[in-house]
């Protein structure tokens, strides 16, 4: 059920188990990074990479979320992909890319 209701939603899995805090930061940050993509692919320019990468990612966070949500409510915590430190790094990546793609995109359009 947990990860039925994490790929349904990511995060709910994780709430369903009763692990908030994993739950909220998989929701936002899987919404954000959708929202990037999407920004991206209605920006003109030079951005088509940048939002398959952002589209790649989402998609990641979606099916590691019910992996891990899976594993969270099976109770196998050895199996969980993201956690702590490794979705912290994940998520700093995203960041990363994001202000590197923004600022790409906005040089872009001043130079056209």
């Amino acid at each position: 059920m947990a990860a039925l209701l994490s790929l349904f939603l990511p995060g709910a899995g994780h709430a369903f188990v009763g692990q908030w805090g994993q739950a909220a930061a998989r929701a936002v940050t899987s919404t954000w990074v959708l929202c990037m993509a999407l920004m991206f692919a209605f920006e003109q320019g030079p951005t088509a990479a940048v939002t398959i990468l952002f589209g790649v990612a989402a998609f990641g966070l979606w099916a590691v979320g019910g992996h891990d949500a899976y594993r969270e409510a099976a109770g196998d915590t050895a199996g969980v992909i993201l956690r702590g430190r490794s979705f912290m790094f994940v998520f700093l990546s995203l960041v990363g890319l994001s202000v590197v793609a923004v600022f790409v995109s906005a040089f872009a359009a001043l130079g056209a």
